[in-house]
């Protein structure tokens, strides 16, 4: 920090998704540009969790047993 001046560093999705939120709250976003936009954050999402669990070893599930799940 130099001098009297004070950084915050705010992360940009943050901000990004405030605006996103106040866009939908007022119905300016057609409502099938939002059906469009869930449907492509189910299919990340989907493909995300796939590529999670293909990472997973087997051998490291069945050292630690039926707890975690």
């Amino acid at each position: 920090m130099e001098g009297n001046k004070l950084w915050i560093t705010i992360p940009w999705f943050g901000l990004l998704f405030i605006v996103a939120s106040r866009f939908h709250s007022r119905s300016i976003i057609p409502q099938t540009a939002t059906n469009t936009v869930i449907w492509f954050d189910n299919l990340f999402m989907t493909i995300a969790k796939v590529v999670l669990c293909l990472r997973t070893h087997v051998g490291a599930i069945r050292q630690a047993c039926i707890k975690p799940l």
